[in-house]
C-alpha cells in the first residue's frame, strides 16, 4: 500500500477550488483570471510559477541522472565485450561467441551516444530554459512583488485612517444623543469630549482621504503591472509546456532508438546462432582432429630364454577397430503429440465396393525430432552403399584350372 504524498510548498492543492466562479463570458486568459478580494490570484501564480521552475529543475536532474546511467551501463558493456570469450572453441561456436563480444560492444558504443545525447541536447536545453526561468523571476516577479508590498502598506494605512475616522463618527453621533438626556456636569462633561472628537475627526478624515487618493493611484499603476506580469507568465508557462512536451518526447525517441539497436544486435546474435548445428559442429571436430579408430592392443609376454623369441620392441603393434555403438545419457525434451489430419468425409466413403480400400491410408509415423542429423546422414549413407552392391553384375568366373580364363569372350557367361 503506497503512502500518501504530502504536498510541498509549491503544490497548487491548497488553492483548489471545488467551483470556481464560472461566467458567461469567462476567460481562460491568466490577465482576466487572477485577481479576486485579498490579492487571492496574486498567490496562486506566484505558487504556480514557483513549482514550474521546482518541475523543470528536477527534469533537468532527472536527464543528468538517466546520462550518467547509459554511460555508466556503456563503460561497463564496453569493458564486458573485452572479455575473453571461447579461445579454445572451433567453428560455429566460436563464430557465436565472437558475435557475441562484438554485438556487445556496438550496444555499448548505442548507449554511450544515448548519453551523449541527453547529455547535450536534453539536459543542456533544460539548464538554458530553468535560467530564462530564473531570469523572469529576478526581472518581473521581484519588482510586482516589490508594488504589491507597497499597494498593501497602502492598503493597510487606508484601513487604520478609515477606523479612526469610523470610530470619531460613532463617538460624535453617541455624545450628541447623550447630550439630550444629561444635564449639569454630566452633560459639561459629554460635551467636552465631543468638541474633543470633533477637533481630531478633522485630521483623522483628512489622512483618511489622502490615504485613499494615494491607494487609488498605487491601485491603478497595480493593476497594469500585474496585467503585464499574468502576460508574461501565461507566455512563460505555455512555452514551458510545449518545451517539456518536446523533450520527453525526443527522450522516448532516444530510448526508443537505442532499444531498436539493440534488437538488431540480438537479432544479429540470432543469426549466427542458426548456423549453429552441435552435430555439425561435432562431425567437423571428428573429421579435422580426430586420431582414428584404431584401438592399440596391450603388449604380449615373451620370454627372452627362448632363441627363437622376437622382442616386443621388434613387433608391430596389433590393434583392433573400434566399433561401438553410443549410449548417451542426454535427456531429451519431450516430443509433442502430431494432430492426425483432418479426415475428409468424402474420400473416407468406399466407391470401389467390397474389399477394395476407400481411399484411406493410414499416414506415415513421424520421424523422432530427437534424432540427429549425423544419425539420419549415416542411415542414408548405408542405404545408398546397399543399393550400389546390389546394382553391380556378378564378377567373371574364373576357369583356370580347365585351362580357361574367366576373362576369354568366347566363355563368358
Amino acid at each position: 500500500m503506497s503512502t500518501r504524498r504530502q504536498p510541498s510548498s509549491t503544490s497548487l492543492s491548497k488553492y483548489a477550488r471545488a467551483h470556481s466562479p464560472d461566467y458567461a463570458d469567462r476567460s481562460y486568459d491568466f490577465c482576466n483570471a487572477f485577481w479576486g478580494l485579498g490579492d487571492a490570484g496574486v498567490d496562486v501564480l506566484f505558487t504556480r510559477m514557483r513549482g514550474a521552475i521546482r518541475t523543470v529543475d528536477e527534469i533537468r536532474n532527472f536527464w543528468k541522472e538517466r546520462a550518467n546511467i547509459e554511460d555508466q551501463y556503456a563503460r561497463k558493456l564496453a569493458a564486458l565485450a573485452k572479455v575473453t570469450l571461447g579461445r579454445d572453441e572451433i567453428g560455429e561456436l566460436r563464430n557465436c561467441l565472437d558475435t557475441l563480444r562484438s554485438e556487445t560492444a556496438k550496444q555499448a558504443e548505442y548507449h554511450n551516444v544515448v548519453a551523449e545525447q541527453i547529455k547535450k541536447d536534453l539536459e543542456g536545453s533544460t539548464t538554458a530554459f530553468l535560467s530564462k526561468q530564473m531570469q523572469h523571476k529576478k526581472t518581473y516577479q521581484a519588482q510586482i512583488e516589490k508594488e504589491l508590498k507597497v499597494k498593501q502598506q497602502q492598503e493597510a494605512h487606508v484601513s487604520r485612517a478609515r477606523e479612526k475616522y469610523e470610530s470619531d463618527c460613532t463617538k460624535i453621533n453617541s455624545y450628541t444623543a447623550q447630550s439630550t438626556l444629561l444635564q449639569g456636569r454630566e452633560l459639561e462633561k459629554v460635551q467636552q469630549k465631543l468638541r474633543n472628537t470633533q477637533q481630531t475627526i478633522t485630521a483623522n478624515e483628512r489622512d483618511f482621504a489622502q490615504f485613499s487618493r494615494e491607494l487609488k493611484d498605487t491601485v491603478a499603476k497595480w493593476e497594469v503591472s500585474w496585467k503585464a506580469f499574468c502576460d508574461t507568465c501565461q507566455d512563460l508557462e505555455e512555452e514551458r509546456t510545449e518545451f517539456m512536451k518536446d523533450y520527453m518526447w525526443a527522450y522516448a525517441n532516444a530510448i526508443s532508438t537505442v532499444c531498436v539497436s539493440d534488437d538488431e544486435a540480438c537479432e544479429k546474435m540470432r543469426l549466427s546462432l542458426e548456423l549453429l548445428e552441435p552435430e555439425r559442429d561435432m562431425e567437423n571436430f571428428v573429421r579435422d582432429y580426430g586420431t582414428g579408430n584404431a584401438i592399440p592392443e596391450p603388449p604380449t609376454y615373451v620370454s627372452y630364454s627362448d632363441p627363437t623369441a622376437v622382442p616386443s620392441s621388434s613387433q608391430r603393434p596389433n590393434t583392433h577397430l573400434a566399433n561401438f555403438e553410443r549410449r548417451t545419457q542426454r535427456s531429451r525434451p519431450p516430443v509433442p503429440p502430431t494432430e492426425p489430419p483432418e479426415e475428409d468425409p468424402a474420400a473416407a466413403q468406399n466407391t470401389a465396393g467390397i474389399g477394395a480400400g476407400g481411399g484411406r491410408s493410414d499416414p506415415p509415423m513421424s520421424r523422432s525430432r530427437s534424432a540427429s542429423r549425423a544419425s539420419l546422414r549415416n542411415l542414408a549413407q548405408a542405404q545408398a552403399a546397399q543399393d550400389r552392391s546390389q546394382a553391380q553384375p556378378a564378377p567373371p568366373i574364373a576357369c583356370s584350372a580347365y585351362g580357361l580364363s574367366g576373362t576369354d569372350e568366347r566363355y563368358r557367361l
